[in-house]
């Protein structure tokens, strides 16, 4: 059993950070043939009689979209090779950089991952999704103080983020810096007092110090909010991690 719930979004648990798009209209200039409507055109001089309107085209490879499809199939190495198409077509596009770090990570490959979101950060240093998510992959390839200072970038953006702070946390905690560790937690809880794992992950750092009577109450806590929420796994580890403390 896993000792930590961990927030991973670069696998889909926390929040997408992609912004709904609206209806792609492209034009070939070669053809100018137009994409997006119900039908495809042909734009030139016309009158009502010569209007031609053809039922034969393919509209142009949406990439990005593509390499979402191979990413949730879990074919990291297609959607990697997808992306790479999206950034030949436009190096600037950050939705494909972030997916292929996702990408990467899911190969263990944290440091295309690491190289992917540090391009991104440099484009857009004021999100602090982007922060969290690189905090992830340094978290989990050891970094454990890049990830915590990339923790910091993301709560001082926004304060109300508490994933991160039950992310910096999880770090402190395998530092062996269990008051830090707590008092994030305490902060995760305040912000969201329904947030079963911060409550899962603070009973270990109160067992660390010995303090078993509060970490059997939030183990307890935990267990009661997985329950609420239909999590039926999380309520499972709780209640088997429970059993070994008896």
């Amino acid at each position: 059993m896993s000792l930590f719930f961990h927030l991973v979004p670069l696998i889909g648990v926390v929040a997408t950070i992609t912004l709904p798009s609206p209806p792609v209209i492209a034009c070939d200039p070669n053809t100018t043939k137009v994409y997006g409507g119900s039908i495809s055109l042909q734009l030139h001089p016309a009158t009502h009689t010569d209007l031609v309107i053809s039922n034969n085209l393919t509209p142009p490879q949406d990439f990005v979209s593509v390499g979402k499809q191979k990413l949730k199939a879990k074919d990291y190495q297609g959607a990697i090779a997808q992306f790479n198409q999206a950034l030949i077509k436009n190096p600037h596009d950050l939705d494909a950089l972030v997916e292929r770090a996702r990408a990467y990570y899911r190969l263990n490959d944290f440091p295309n991952a690491i190289t992917d979101l540090d391009a991104v950060l440099q484009r857009n240093s004021n999100n602090p999704t982007f922060f969290f998510y690189r905090g992830i992959v340094y978290d989990d390839s050891g970094r454990k103080d890049k990830a915590i200072a990339d923790y910091n970038r993301a709560i001082r953006l926004n304060p109300q983020y508490a994933d991160a702070y039950v992310n910096r946390s999880a770090s402190y905690n395998s530092l062996g810096e269990y008051d830090q560790a707590i008092a994030n937690y305490n902060e995760a809880i305040r912000l969201n007092p329904q947030y079963a794992g911060a409550y899962y992950n603070r009973g270990h750092s109160y067992d660390e110090l010995g303090e078993y009577d509060k970490a059997n109450q939030d183990f307890q806590k935990s267990a009661d909010l997985f329950q609420q929420q239909g999590n039926t796994q999380g309520y499972r580890n709780v209640i088997n991690k429970l059993r070994e403390s008896v």
